[in-house]
């Protein structure tokens, strides 16, 4: 590419050379610690505020009209309730009488300042029983009452409430049941309302007052099940249980986020940079609340495990543009640090909002929430990439993606979990729960994605935006393909289907007459779903495989597909494999193999999509050796089902064929034969590691 440098001559500025970062900011960042711990000497750690005073509007009249009329009635404040619960009236009013001298023992000590109980109005059975009878004698003489009114000049209305009192206690005098009636009026409803309740259970319960001395109360003596409480009581109450809450949810994030950081880095040098940003970036919060006079409360505490999610990619964004750009702080700054300073602008704008909520809650959310996005940000983006040059002073460019080998998920114990859930769970959810986890490892892992992008740009054309979008879709169908494998090899025969189209007369007809048939594919879409469709053909076709990472994996992969009337046979793990596929073919079998990846060491540069790919000559060899039918096959996922496409046979001339360059020559013209099908379901030709060979003389980091 014109105008790169070479390696060894990265463009600098003044005072940006690989070095240790320079005498400043080792300076600046001591500055910085010192001052903290200062401010924080000076002002004190800030201090959690327990109560409801951070619940409340910031400005209320009305808030400031009551405390001014508890003030000027002798009142502190809310009072303090007392609770009492109890399966019948009686028994409550049996814990009031208990509880009654403790309260008198509290005021005589100085403890609290009176008590109020509903004694007084509470139904008594005791007493009620002795006044039902005198209410009965008093009833009976109703006419007598009135006919003395009446004899002493009094009107008829002037006895209208007094018959209403007697009819109401000669009702109360028969009842049978002797239970005391609660007044039913509306203003007698309400009166008891206040002072009495009763749960879903049936149980009884009355309230008691207390006007309290001071802020906090002591009580001794109170009979089991009172319960104490009131607004003044609920704040302290709730800070501890949030904190609890807070301190447990702060260390399993804590152990996320080192195992996120790792799976970002994988080296622990920058794992530990990442804390201690994050940690500086908590420090310098606290110095600025405690300089404002902020305080922790029941709504801005919960920020705490919102700035750890929100804040931990900044310094994961700075160490991988770090990486990628050398340590050239400017490239950083122009690219990655303008992104972020736009997200944190974004996300202070949002949090900013709230220092006009008439909450004052709501309000020191927003101090602490923006305040931890801005202090994230500035360590993030002057301090970090320092922190990070003394690390690692020599350039230390980003690692290549691997060119070889199979993710470290695909194991033995991990298909073997894979293939118990796929019996277990439905499909639907196996394959949204395997598409999430596909983009989270997109997130992770994102020199896969490159790897991904950097061998589909060929095949779209040399669209780097459509070679991004068909690579994440790639991970997608991967994803889904993996769930139909594992249903296929779990589940048996029938779990998947296969349908085939058009262009099979050439494989039945070699099957007719006995010959050879050689089915080639390249890595596109469920190629192992095929088995399935031969052996409906009566067919037990050979498949050539390369042997499967981990210890028992290729021999669990081969009983799976011996199930589906598949044999395998592994290629390197015997020196005479190359007879017996031979003999295969040369009896009329059908062999199967893959051509667009090679073994090491094994393949010919052909071209594809206009670059060099190594691939297997498999194809061409065995074409030579037994004269077989050579099938361009291949099954993808269209329309929500699996198809197998046969494309024309491949013509050759076996007697040419003993040159190496006529092999190369049709294993290039096999190959190509897939261009159209590959471009067709470009998201669905899996390669995870790099497949183009490098072209001499061409910058290979032009895009």
């Amino acid at each position: 590419m014109s105008g790169t440098p070479a390696e060894g001559s990265r463009p600098t500025r003044g005072g940006d050379t690989r070095g240790p970062g320079g005498l400043f900011w080792k300076l600046a960042t001591g500055g910085l610690v010192t001052l903290l711990a200062g401010v924080l000497w000076a002002f004190g750690w800030p201090k959690v505020v327990g109560g409801a005073e951070p619940l409340r509007p910031r400005s209320s009249a009305a808030y400031v009209a009551m405390e001014e009329l508890q003030r000027q009635m002798g009142g502190p404040g809310n009072p303090v309730l007392l609770l009492f619960r109890g399966p019948t009236a009686a028994a409550v009013l049996e814990q009031m009488h208990t509880a009654e001298p403790a309260l008198r023992r509290a005021v005589s000590e100085g403890h609290v300042k009176s008590f109020r109980l509903p004694t007084g109005f509470w139904p008594d059975p005791a007493t009620a029983s002795v006044l039902k009878h005198e209410a009965g004698i008093l009833a009976a003489r109703s006419d007598e009452f009135r006919a003395q009114l009446f004899e002493a000049g009094f009107s008829t209305n002037s006895y209208a409430l007094a018959a209403g009192v007697l009819d109401r206690w000669r009702e109360w005098s028969t009842n049978a049941s002797g239970v005391p009636l609660w007044p039913d009026n509306d203003g007698a409803k309400w009166l008891s309302g206040v002072v009495s309740a009763r749960d879903s259970n049936g149980d009884w319960i009355g309230l008691g007052t207390i006007e309290t001395t001071g802020p906090s109360v002591r009580l001794e003596g109170l009979p089991p099940g009172v319960l104490v409480t009131g607004w003044d009581r609920l704040g302290p109450d709730l800070m501890a249980r949030v904190g609890r809450r807070v301190a447990g949810l702060m260390g399993v994030i804590g152990m996320v986020l080192v195992g996120c950081l790792w799976l970002a880095f994988r080296r622990w040098s920058e794992v530990m940079l990442s804390l201690a940003a994050l940690a500086l970036s908590f420090l310098s919060l606290l110095a600025a609340m405690a300089a404002m006079g902020a305080t922790w409360n029941l709504l801005n505490l919960v920020a705490l495990p919102l700035l750890l999610g929100t804040s931990v990619d900044s310094t994961i964004h700075v160490q991988l543009a770090l990486r990628r750009e050398g340590g050239i702080l400017r490239a950083l700054w122009r690219t990655t640090g303008v992104a972020l300073v736009l997200c944190a602008g974004a996300n202070i704008a949002g949090f900013g909002s709230l220092a006009w909520s008439s909450n004052a809650g709501l309000a020191s959310l927003d101090i602490v929430c923006a305040g931890g996005v801005l202090c994230v940000l500035v360590i993030s983006l002057l301090l970090l990439p320092h922190w990070w040059r003394w690390v690692h002073p020599s350039p230390l460019p980003s690692p290549p993606p691997r060119s070889g080998g199979a993710s470290k998920l695909y194991g033995p114990l991990g298909w073997r979990i894979a293939t118990v859930l796929a019996r277990a769970v439905p499909r639907e959810l196996l394959v949204a729960v395997a598409r999430g986890l596909s983009r989270i490892y997109c997130l992770i892992r994102p020199e896969r994605l490159e790897v991904v992008e950097s061998n589909l740009l060929p095949v779209v054309g040399g669209d780097a935006e459509q070679a991004r979008s068909v690579a994440r879709g790639s991970f997608g169908e991967f994803a889904e393909k993996l769930v139909d494998l594992w249903r296929h090899e779990a589940l048996g025969p029938g779990a998947v289907t296969v349908g085939a189209t058009g262009g099979w007369e050439p494989f039945h007809e070699a099957m007719g007459c006995g010959r050879g048939v050689l089915l080639v594919t390249p890595h596109l879409g469920n190629w192992e779903l095929g088995g399935s469709l031969l052996a409906s053909f009566g067919v037990k076709p050979l498949v050539l495989t390369a042997p499967e990472p981990g210890t028992g994996l290729t021999g669990m992969r081969a009983l799976a597909r011996a199930r589906h009337g598949v044999e395998t046979l592994v290629v390197g793990a015997d020196p005479f494999a190359f007879v017996q596929v031979i003999r295969r073919l040369q009896e009329g079998g059908v062999v199967a193999v893959l051509l667009d990846r090679p073994m090491s060491g094994s393949g010919v540069d052909v071209d594809f999509f206009g670059q060099t790919l190594p691939a297997s000559s498999a194809a061409a060899d065995l074409a030579r050796a037994t004269g077989a039918v050579i099938l361009p096959v291949y099954v993808v996922r269209e329309g929500g089902q699996h198809r197998a496409y046969a494309l024309p046979p491949v013509l050759y001339d076996r007697a040419c064929l003993g040159s190496r360059g006529e092999r190369r020559e049709l294993t290039g013209r096999i190959l190509r034969v897939f261009e159209p099908a590959v471009r067709q379901f470009s998201t669905q030709w899996f390669h995870f590691v790099p497949v183009w060979k490098a072209k001499s003389g061409l910058d290979e980091t032009k895009r």
